[in-house]
């Protein structure tokens, strides 16, 4: 059983000694899933608790809040992919400005060393944290030998097309209309977990449903074309993302008023 520990601070109550994943982890991809398959392994050769530590919302958000959505990972699916993981504890620190001038130093010592209290900790190659991302691998090995934690860095992992698995190529397959790419480096098919609103009703003038619906970062709707049987089900012609809340409403009249015209169901609007 997966156990949250959001804010982790010095008087939290979490067992003490963990072998540690560290990372956004953004897709819990397949590289992410080797990662935090090896924290897993040596905690469990150690008789430790494995943990993950993450970060919410995701850095980019803050530093960009401008930007098109890009997350691909909201943290209930974040969730359940770790714990699928056979991770024990869920480190999730809030992060905003204020965390963001964290020194380096003052990450390990306050927040690896005295709130979480690690016994080793993996990262990947390219692992950065603190202040101007002035952390790196190798300075944690540094404060690893004063304070007495391990430290595993993990190299890229590349899939069987010798691939380097990456939340950057991910979207870019997204982007691009090539989802079956995208779910081959994801190890699953990508996916958004929202909660479901009232929209504007449009799909009803081409004989459409749709389903509007919204996570932290994104807006979307899925055209669904009932099912000739009446039993209920339909099928999804159509999926429209885009930033939430401001330009969804644009995104999603030009998307589904443009492939039902293409279909000759929805003349006139």
């Amino acid at each position: 059983m997966l156990r949250i520990v959001r804010h982790p601070g010095p008087d939290s109550t979490h067992p003490r000694g963990s072998v540690l994943a560290m990372g956004n982890f953004d897709g819990l991809h397949l590289g992410h899933a080797a990662l935090i398959g090896e924290a897993r392994k040596r905690a469990r050769a150690q008789g430790s608790q494995a943990a993950v530590l993450t970060f919410e919302p995701h850095p980019r958000a803050v530093f960009m809040p401008e930007t098109e959505p890009f997350r691909l990972t909201p943290f209930r699916v974040k969730e359940r992919e770790i714990a699928r993981l056979g991770i024990d504890l869920l480190f999730v620190q809030h992060f905003d400005a204020a965390f963001a001038r964290r020194s380096a130093e003052s990450f390990v010592d306050d927040l690896l060393v005295g709130a979480i209290g690690i016994s080793h900790i993996v990262v990947g190659h390219d692992s950065t944290f603190g202040n101007k991302r002035r952390g790196t691998p190798e300075m944690l090995r540094e404060a690893g030998a004063r304070h007495g934690f391990g430290v595993t860095v993990v190299e890229p992992v590349r899939g069987s097309d010798a691939a380097v698995y990456s939340s950057t190529h991910i979207r870019e397959f997204l982007r691009n209309g090539r989802p079956a790419e995208a779910a081959a480096q994801l190890g699953r098919f990508w996916e958004i977990d929202g909660r479901v609103m009232a929209g504007d009703r449009r799909g009803r003038f081409c004989g459409l449903i749709g389903c509007d619906f919204f996570d932290d970062a994104h807006a979307a709707s899925c055209a669904v074309e009932p099912s000739s049987t009446g039993a209920g089900q339909g099928r999804c012609i159509a999926v429209i993302v885009a930033r939430a809340p401001t330009s969804f409403e644009h995104a999603v009249v030009r998307r589904v008023h443009t492939r039902a015209r293409d279909a000759g169901r929805c003349r006139g609007i």
